[in-house]
């Protein structure tokens, strides 16, 4: 479980200050049985630490880190079960010309789903020998939309495997969830709109390198923008218990 603290007043309004991220390991067998629970936690002044779905006796997750002179990073972190936590820096390459407060989409009502959005982690996964992350990166460049950047990393040596891009250049690709099946591939859920689109969601597979292989089907086709210009909190996906080649997902419009 992870939550970020703040102090000073409410986060929405901008009358708050980031102070720490935290991730909590609570054990499972005492939460399945209503028991006490016993839990430890590690803290950061990373911002908003990701948790990959199907960690196993190993919790990863990672934060964006920016570096001297701009380098930029992910920040992943190991915490085995009985040890201690473990950082590694794994660089990555983020648009020059990004600007993360400057989220944009505008759908047929003028209304924007993606003005809220910021590039904070949101999907996150392992998959054997490899971590994956997904967040929103701005519209910019060649992509004439905001759209889903995603990296994927290998463990065993902390070496960044790819980095790939979910876009289109009629509407934006947004707030992705992600997680693996039980054939190494990946898929969850994700939001598309602006342009002439409303806000939509839809379920999504791929082989695992989202740059061979995208595919996607419409799950929802939404008919209103969001009178707050605010979208994407509620999108999560998990592997399905009953047939784990497939996946279990949340969508709304």
């Amino acid at each position: 479980a992870t939550t970020n603290t703040y102090s000073g007043g409410d986060e929405d309004v901008g009358g708050s200050q980031f102070q720490k991220s935290v991730v909590y390991r609570i054990p499972l067998d005492q939460l399945g049985h209503c028991q006490s629970l016993d839990y430890d936690y590690f803290t950061a002044t990373d911002f908003n630490a990701r948790v990959a779905a199907a960690t196993g006796d190993v919790g990863y997750w990672a934060y964006h880190a920016f570096g001297d002179n701009g380098a930029q990073s992910l920040r992943v972190a190991a915490w085995p079960e009985g040890g201690s936590v473990s950082l590694h820096d794994v660089a990555i390459s983020l648009p020059a010309d990004a600007h993360y407060g400057n989220y944009h989409c505008a759908g047929p009502d003028g209304t924007d789903m993606c003005a809220f959005s910021g590039n904070r982690l949101l999907g996150a996964y392992r998959n054997g020998d490899e971590l994956g992350f997904l967040w929103n990166e701005p519209q910019g460049g060649s992509y004439p939309y905001p759209y889903v950047a995603s990296a994927r990393i290998r463990i065993s040596d902390w070496s960044l495997i790819a980095q790939a891009a979910i876009w289109n250049e009629d509407y934006a690709w947004i707030y992705p969830s992600v997680s693996p099946n039980s054939n190494g591939e990946i898929g969850g859920t994700i939001a598309f709109g602006g342009g002439t689109r409303n806000p939509s969601c839809a379920a999504w597979t791929s082989s695992g390198d989202l740059d061979a292989s995208f595919d996607a089907v419409t799950v929802i086709d939404g008919n209103a923008g969001p009178s707050d210009n605010r979208w994407g909190d509620y999108l999560t996906s998990r592997q399905n218990p009953d047939d784990p080649t497939t996946w279990n997902g949340t969508c709304f419009a």
